[in-house]
């Protein structure tokens, strides 16, 4: 039976008591561009929840193994990330606990995919293939070939979080449509000008180390113009949903977003990447509210 203080370590380096990294907002819109009809909706999102969070976990314990054997998680970087502690470091854990964490996780995905295939009134072959991409995306994230540290990061996570919309919708009717791909295109968006945000933060470490982030290629000076860029296409994609009527009118809700991007950046744009860095997964955060409330809003409009 394991101690209390160990669970907690264990937790923290599932990152479970942070839901912005557990990719649950993306259920949200997920949701949101999902009829919820036919049998077992329920149990279908349920397992599709439990699936999603070993995606993120499993990306986190990756990650946060390859800092610890590369050296860029240092205490110091820590620090300046505010409130942040990880087990591997802070010796809580050991490397092969951690290794041990990452097989559960994948071991867990694989009884939930399962499930997913047997509720699901899609066909099963193609769910399965759309499972298998998605968990094996997720692996080479920070490992394997570990695409995030050669400039695709921001890229992985937009795909990731698509296939976070896309597969619910694709479960539970079997097929998808317009309004769906462009929730899904969204959802990633803000996730990818965090990742670029975080990047220059980290940029000493991922530079010394030899990581090739898209940050570490530009200098840090400019990585608040990637997030600019991605936040514009953000919000340029939320009012051609609503004037092609593409998006269903309760995602207006989603414009209390809007000036905590306004804030993010400015602070990106004067150094304070930390600062940034923070109110970027406060927003996230947000956003698993706002897409709560464009589904109740949605109900009640018809």
């Amino acid at each position: 039976m394991l101690e209390s203080g160990r669970l907690r370590a264990y937790s923290r380096l599932l990152k479970l008591n942070l839901p912005e990294l557990g990719l649950f907002p993306l259920i949200g819109f997920g949701i949101l561009a999902a009829d919820i009809q036919g049998a077992r909706p329920w149990q279908l999102c349920l397992a599709f929840l439990l699936f999603s969070l070993c995606c993120s976990t499993l990306s986190i314990v990756l990650d946060d193994i390859e800092g610890y054997r590369d050296g860029v998680d240092q205490t110091h970087a820590l620090a300046a990330k505010r409130n942040i502690t990880k087990p591997l470091l802070t010796g809580e854990l050991t490397l092969p606990e951690a290794w041990k964490a990452a097989g559960a996780i994948v071991l867990f995905a694989a009884v939930t995919g399962t499930g997913l295939v047997w509720l699901t009134p899609a066909p099963a072959v193609a769910t399965l293939g759309m499972l298998v991409v998605t968990m094996a995306g997720v692996i080479q994230y920070s490992w394997g070939t570990k695409l995030s540290y050669r400039g695709l990061g921001e890229l992985v996570v937009i795909y990731g979080a698509t296939m976070t919309v896309l597969l619910p919708v694709w479960l539970l009717r079997g097929h998808l449509d317009t309004a769906t791909i462009w929730v899904a295109l969204m959802a990633g968006i803000p996730y990818a000008a965090q990742i670029a945000i975080s990047n220059a933060v980290d940029y000493d470490g991922d530079k010394a180390s030899g990581r090739r982030t898209l940050t570490v290629m530009v200098g840090p000076q400019r990585a608040p113009w990637i997030a600019l860029t991605l936040l514009g296409l953000f919000w340029g994609l939320f009012v051609a949903g609503l004037a092609t009527r593409t998006l269903p009118l309760a995602v207006i809700t989603w414009l209390v977003l809007l000036p905590n991007h306004v804030r993010l950046l400015r602070w990106a744009f004067e150094g304070r990447y930390a600062d940034s860095r923070l109110l970027s997964f406060k927003t996230i955060r947000l956003q698993l509210g706002v897409s709560s409330l464009s589904l109740a809003a949605g109900a009640i409009l018809g």
